[in-house]
C-alpha cells in the first residue's frame, strides 16, 4: 500500500528533515483515515490539452486556512509527485454529529495561465521560443509573476506569424499547439511541457494476453473528422500596384481599388509628397488609414486640377480563404461508403494575414482531424499492473486487440487515479487512435468565440494550398466563377482581379 502525502507552503520539517520544493520549504501532511483525508474520496484526473484536476473529502476539527481558495497543494504517492495546483472550490458539510467535512476541488497550475492575458505578435520564430517569451517577458504579459519553469518546452516548428490579441496565456499555448501539431500541459512541478504528440511512451502495453487491464470498451465516431478543410483567414497584401488620378479643381479624396494595407508612396506630377496617418499625423500632403481605400489630401492643400497627375503606389488588402484536400481519404471514404467521400469543414482565424501561414494552419487542421476516431477505455490498478499509476496523459500506449481491429499506438487522452482499499491506485484510462482530443465543452466554447459568421465577402480570394490539394478542384472552382457573361464592372471598389474588369 502506497503512502499518500500532501504538501503546502509552510516552512516546517518532515520526519525531522527540512523539506523543500523548487527551493522553497514546504510542509507534508499525512493523510490518514479516519482523521484527515477520507482516502477513498481522493481522485486525480489528468487530461491532454486541458486542466488536470484533483478532489477529496477531508475532516478538520477546527476551521483552517489549509483549504483556503487559491492555496497551492501538491499530492504525492510514495514520494512521486502526482499532482500540483491550487484549490479551486470548497464545499463544507456538517454531519449529524456536528463534525465538518470539506469537499475540496483543485485545478492544476494551468489555472494560473487562465488568469493572465497576452498581447503580442511574433514572426519567424519557433513555437517554443514564443512560449518562453510569453511566460517570461513582462512587456507582453503579467504571467511572468507566476514563475513557471520552461525547461521542458521544446522548440517545435517555426511560426511565420502569429498574433495574440488579448487572449489568455492558456489560449495562446493552445493556438501554438494546434498550429504545430504539438501538445502542451503543466506538470505537477509547475513545469510547462511542450512536446510532439509522440514524444512519451506508456510504461506498459495492452494485448490479448497481457492480463493487466479489464472492462475494455471501444467507441467509434466521426467527431470533427474532415478530409477537405476551408479556412477563412484575415486579409493578405497584394503585390505593389500603382494607380493614377487626375484632379478637377475640387476633389481632395481619391479611392483606391483595394483597401490600403501599408504606407503608400505618393507623387504629383512626378514630385514626391509626404504621407501621414489620418487622424494622427499633421502637416502632411496626404493621409491614409489601414484597411481604408481612401487617400485624402490635406485640408490646407490646393486641390489638384486636370493638369495634375496623382500617382499612388501601394499594397492593397484582400480577404483570403484557404482550401486543402486529402484526396486519399476522400477516395477511401468513397469506396467504403458509396458516397462522394467528401467531408468538408470550415474554420476561421481572422488573425492570419498571410496566405502561406493560413495554408499551414489549414493543413494542420486537416492532419489533426483527418482520420476517424476510436476512443478506447479500460480500467487497471496497481495489483494487476504495478505500472498502472505511472501512466500519464499524453503518453502513447500500444494496444493490440485483433478482436476489435486494433493494432495501433494510441494517444492517452485522459487518466483518472482514485484510491481503492486493497488495490492501491485504481486507474481509468481513455486513449485515442486518432489525434482528436477536442471535448464537446471546448468545441462549443471555440464556436461561441468566433465573432464573424460564414457570410460571403466582396473581393474574396481563394488560395489553394498544400501538398494534398486537388488542383483539378481548383480549375472547377474557377470555371464556376467565370461561366456567366457579365457587364464590365464600373463601380470603383467593386472590381475583382481575375473575375471582372473595370469599365472605361
Amino acid at each position: 500500500m502506497s503512502t499518500i502525502t500532501m504538501t503546502g507552503p509552510e516552512a516546517v520539517t518532515y520526519q525531522g528533515n527540512p523539506v523543500t520544493y523548487a527551493s522553497n520549504p514546504v510542509a507534508f501532511e499525512m493523510l490518514t483515515t479516519p482523521i484527515g483525508l477520507l482516502r477513498d474520496t481522493l481522485v486525480i484526473e489528468d487530461q491532454v490539452d486541458a486542466r488536470s484536476t484533483a478532489s477529496f473529502r477531508v475532516y478538520t476539527a477546527t476551521p483552517t486556512d489549509q483549504y483556503a481558495l487559491g492555496r497551492v497543494k501538491q499530492i504525492a504517492s510514495d514520494g512521486t509527485l502526482l499532482f500540483g495546483g491550487i484549490i479551486d472550490a470548497v464545499t463544507e458539510r456538517e454531519d449529524v454529529n456536528g463534525d465538518v467535512w470539506r469537499d475540496v476541488q483543485l485545478a492544476d497550475y494551468t489555472a494560473l495561465l487562465d488568469r493572465h492575458v497576452v498581447a503580442a505578435a511574433y514572426t519567424n520564430d519557433t513555437a517554443g521560443n514564443i512560449i518562453k517569451d510569453v511566460l517570461s517577458d513582462s512587456a507582453v504579459s503579467t504571467v511572468h509573476l507566476e514563475n513557471f519553469d520552461t525547461s521542458l518546452v521544446e522548440d517545435g516548428p517555426t511560426v511565420a506569424k502569429i498574433v495574440f490579441n488579448y487572449v489568455t496565456v492558456a489560449e495562446a499555448l493552445s493556438e501554438l499547439a494546434q498550429y504545430s501539431g504539438y501538445q502542451w500541459t503543466v506538470d505537477a512541478q509547475k513545469r510547462v511541457v511542450f512536446k510532439p504528440r509522440d514524444a512519451s511512451t506508456a510504461p506498459f502495453a495492452i494485448t490479448d494476453v497481457s492480463g493487466n487491464y479489464r472492462n475494455l470498451v471501444v467507441q467509434r465516431d466521426k467527431l470533427e473528422y474532415r478530409n477537405k478543410q476551408y479556412l477563412r483567414a484575415g486579409k493578405d497584401l497584394t503585390d505593389a500596384r500603382t494607380e493614377t488620378f487626375t484632379g478637377d479643381g475640387e476633389v481632395k479624396t481619391f479611392v483606391m481599388s483595394f483597401p490600403i494595407g501599408a504606407v503608400p508612396t505618393v507623387t504629383v506630377n512626378g514630385n514626391a509628397k509626404t504621407v501621414g496617418i489620418r487622424g494622427l499625423d499633421d502637416n502632411k500632403d496626404f493621409y491614409w488609414n489601414k484597411e481604408d481605400p481612401v487617400l485624402s489630401q490635406d485640408d490646407d492643400g490646393t486641390a489638384l486640377t486636370s493638369s495634375d497627375t496623382l500617382s499612388v503606389t501601394y499594397q492593397g488588402l484582400f480577404p483570403v480563404i484557404v482550401v486543402s484536400d486529402n484526396l486519399g481519404e476522400q477516395q477511401a471514404r468513397q469506396a467504403i461508403e458509396g458516397t462522394s467521400g467528401v467531408y468538408a469543414s470550415v474554420a476561421q482565424d481572422a488573425t492570419l494575414d498571410d496566405s502561406d501561414n493560413a495554408v499551414t494552419k489549414a493543413e494542420s487542421l486537416l492532419a489533426k482531424f483527418g482520420s476517424f476516431n476510436n476512443g478506447i477505455e479500460f480500467e487497471t490498478d496497481e495489483v494487476v499492473n504495478p505500472s498502472a499509476a505511472s501512466l500519464m496523459a499524453g503518453d502513447l500506449i500500444s494496444i493490440t486487440k485483433p478482436s476489435h481491429g486494433l493494432e495501433a499506438q494510441c494517444l492517452v487522452e485522459r487518466v483518472s487515479w482514485s484510491r481503492s482499499v486493497g488495490e492501491g491506485w485504481r486507474v481509468q484510462v481513455r486513449a485515442l487512435t486518432g489525434m482528436q482530443t477536442v471535448s464537446w465543452l471546448r468545441y462549443w466554447r471555440e464556436l461561441a468565440s468566433q465573432q464573424q459568421g460564414l457570410v460571403q465577402r466582396e473581393n474574396e480570394v481563394v488560395v489553394i494550398g498544400g501538398t494534398t490539394t486537388s488542383f483539378t478542384d481548383a480549375a472547377a472552382w474557377s470555371d464556376t466563377l467565370t461561366t456567366a457573361s457579365v457587364t464590365p464592372e464600373s463601380r470603383v471598389g467593386y472590381a475583382e482581379v481575375g473575375f471582372s474588369e473595370v469599365g472605361t
